[in-house]
């Protein structure tokens, strides 16, 4: 199951196994949308071990290059990845190591959202975005109390004990993977996490850290949706390639928070959902 909205990176790849290019790239930008132009070729004509090596080499160094490509590396790349996986079994030997080293890495060190992200995007190529909802239930649990009272309350318990000094408190935190100040999962929660919540009806995640079914409907999806409607009015791609994606994806994030607020019983929301997906698309 894939998730209820795509970037819009992700609805051109699907539908031209392509992406646009902007203007006034940096060198180093410029370098890199080339290399995976370059990858894509090899695939294209079947060289399928030189393209792995970019691959790889994509993943593990195009943020050196560029920050920027934070969202393409999780996107675009790993798509091709996952394409060149189901032609060439190494490729996807390889993508479920990464995901396994990334898994350990977030398990072990809770710490880097980006690993956080890392897992979640790796997971959800590989249709196992289920992973990573008991991934995160887990860590919750794990962290529970020092997840949601956070640094005044951590600090008052320390203090009741007679504990006054800044070491009781970095070994403290150094206990807790550093989430004792600010909550790993809090810190780190991101709109893919939030959408992959409701989708999958974590209602452990859900009522710890989404909150308003409503209002988190109305932020994700339906931002998302006229925001990626105007984008492919910029781009030029036809309504009926672009647009009728575009409104399936958001019709099944509707029913996917409808289901989430009815199943917490939450039916005023599950309403108002209702009710605005039916004002978007009369729009």
């Amino acid at each position: 199951m894939k998730y209820m909205t795509l970037g819009l990176i992700y609805v051109v790849f699907c539908m031209n196994s392509t992406w646009t290019k902007a203007d006034n790239l940096s060198s180093d930008a410029d370098f890199l949308f080339e290399y995976q132009e370059k990858i894509t070729y090899l695939i294209d004509h079947e060289e399928y071990a030189q393209a792995l090596e970019r691959v790889i080499w994509f993943h593990e160094h195009a943020l050196e290059y560029e920050y920027s490509f934070y969202g393409v590396r999780l996107s675009f790349a790993l798509a091709q990845w996952q394409r060149l996986g189901l032609l060439y079994s190494p490729a996807h030997v390889a993508l479920v190591k990464e995901r396994n080293d990334i898994l350990h890495e977030v398990t072990s060190h809770p710490m880097q959202c980006e690993s956080f992200d890392e897992l979640i995007a790796l997971n959800h190529v590989l249709d196992k975005s289920l992973q990573s909802i008991a991934t995160l239930e887990a860590i919750h649990r794990q962290h529970e109390g020092v997840l949601s009272t956070g640094l005044l309350t951590g600090l008052n318990h320390v203090l009741n004990k007679g504990v006054q000094n800044i070491a009781a408190l970095e070994a403290i935190d150094r206990q807790h993977q550093g989430v004792f100040s600010t909550g790993v999962l809090t810190r780190c929660w991101s709109k893919s996490t939030e959408i992959m919540a409701v989708e999958f009806t974590s209602n452990l995640l859900i009522e710890e850290y989404v909150g308003n079914l409503f209002d988190s409907f109305v932020a994700n999806s339906v931002t998302e949706y006229f925001y990626n409607i105007e984008m492919c009015d910029e781009l030029d791609i036809p309504y009926e390639e672009c647009g009728n994606y575009i409104t399936s994806q958001f019709i099944e994030a509707s029913q996917f928070y409808i289901t989430a607020a009815m199943n917490l019983n939450r039916l005023g929301e599950a309403g108002q959902i209702g009710a605005k997906t039916l004002e978007v698309l009369m729009d």
